[in-house]
């Protein structure tokens, strides 16, 4: 920018930084709601992996049982 910022530019700098840092808080805020997202689907679906592993061991001790 040439020369020096009128106080309308400047107005308009500190405007746009203030957006600026809201949309950044707001994209904060959904990165966070997104990691907690992922996480519960993660440990949902390690609880199902080893809940059907445990149901396969029990299935094969007492398939070895009535044999």
């Amino acid at each position: 920018m040439k020369g020096n910022m009128s106080d309308t530019d400047l107005k308009n700098l500190e405007a746009e930084e203030a957006r600026l840092w809201a949309v950044c808080n707001q994209a904060d805020e959904a990165s966070k709601k997104a990691n907690a997202a992922w996480c519960s689907v993660h440990t949902l679906r390690k609880h199902e992996l080893l809940r059907r592993q445990i149901a396969a061991e029990i299935a094969q001790e007492q398939k070895g049982q009535t044999q």
